[in-house]
């Protein structure tokens, strides 16, 4: 396997492009109706835009996520880049944190600095960890798969990357969104793996049925986000190359796609992200023109391998919990795939984009967890 240092510099004819178009862009009339009820709001977007166009320096951003050692591994033909952020700590366990949709690598670099050198944010030197942090296949600077794949292909490519790529015996996953059913792919097929972290559902059993109240509940709010605002994932998952057209010569369409997903269930979109950071997430899907592949991994959900019946993932298994999470199910229900969770937090803020919403409380509790875990509290 080949890794080889690598260093983001977006061409300045891409960036001139990009920031043209939006400059340039034809907006849409709308009609006067309730702002998100039935859609981006205008406001608030031209408000974003306006961020981007004015405010926002590419360039700065650019050398903020250079400053982190950046690689890039050939996987199966695949281009997959990566950050490998270490502690000083020699002997700390390593743990790959994946990323979902539309997200990028970019959403863990708040949380960096928090898990390699816990001891500057009033934490503990031995509980330090060494990262790695891929950018999905077709996401960000990792190439476009040539065929679609999905989680259980990219779960086979991460793991290779850990194991046979970077040498190592054991590590532990965790993921939110996409990247906790990658996670769950990993856990549940890598005998490398030693724990997992999740922060979102991750698995279910296929056809399960809810058997409590609570689990009956969850189910139906789950089944009324994808009724009420799931449009987006059900044309990602049946005919994903027909947004290709559009999101590709259109910043203003992708960056729209994108700001409708961070905005969803939270009220003041700006008492929650810093908007240069959520500008830099943007930013490097229109650099690089991935929003389009990004959303095969939908329809890879489908056409890549399948769970089989009664699949178990068996080892120590924890669950981060925030409130404002879009579809959260109870444990009795998470119980039945994840047969051996030795932790459950509940934290008081937070929802769906867990440590680009709320890095320290995603830290505390993963530094919580690996601590166990290397102490062998659950061994």
């Amino acid at each position: 396997m080949r890794i080889e240092p690598f260093t983001i510099a977006i061409p300045d004819d891409r960036l001139q492009w990009v920031l043209g178009r939006l400059a340039d862009a034809r907006w849409p009339e709308l009609p006067d109706e309730e702002p998100w009820r039935h859609g981006v709001h205008d406001a608030d977007l031209r408000d974003f835009v306006d961020h981007i166009l004015n405010h926002y320096d590419w360039r700065a951003e650019e050398a903020k996520l250079n400053a982190f050692p950046q690689f890039m591994a050939e996987i199966d033909g695949q281009n997959i880049h990566f950050i490998h952020a270490k502690s000083g700590r020699p002997d700390a366990p390593t743990v790959l944190l994946s990323h979902g949709w539309p997200s990028t690598h970019a959403d863990f670099i708040g949380v960096i600095d928090r898990l390699t050198q816990p001891e500057r944010f009033g934490g503990r030197t031995e509980d330090a960890l060494h990262l790695v942090i891929p950018s999905l296949p077709g996401y960000g600077f990792s190439t476009m798969p040539r065929r679609i794949i999905g989680p259980p292909t990219f779960a086979r490519q991460f793991d290779r990357l850990m194991t046979e790529g970077l040498g190592l015996d054991s590590y532990i996953p965790q993921g939110g969104d996409v990247g906790s059913v990658i996670s769950s792919w990993i856990a549940w097929r890598s005998p490398a793996v030693r724990a997992l972290h999740l922060n979102y559902n991750g698995w279910f059993q296929p056809g399960q049925k809810p058997e409590t109240p609570e689990e009956a509940e969850a189910v139906a709010r789950w089944h009324n986000l994808r009724d009420d605002d799931g449009g987006y994932s059900h044309l990602a998952a049946t005919r994903p190359l027909n947004l290709a057209y559009a999101f590709t010569d259109s910043p203003l369409g992708a960056a729209a796609w994108i700001f409708a997903r961070y905005k969803r269930g939270i009220d003041d979109l700006w008492a929650v992200y810093d908007k240069d950071a959520l500008a830099t997430t943007v930013m490097i899907f229109l650099l690089t023109g991935s929003l389009p592949s990004s959303m095969n991994s939908y329809r890879g959900l489908r056409i890549d391998e399948q769970r089989p019946a009664d699949s178990i993932i068996d080892v120590p298994t924890a669950f981060l919990r925030f409130p404002g999470e879009i579809a959260s199910f109870p444990r009795s229900f998470l119980e039945k795939t994840y047969t051996n969770i030795v932790r459950w937090t509940d934290v008081p803020a937070g929802g769906h984009f867990a440590a680009f919403e709320q890095p320290e409380l995603f830290c505390t509790d993963l530094l919580a967890f690996c601590r166990d875990v290397t102490d062998g509290k659950f061994d």
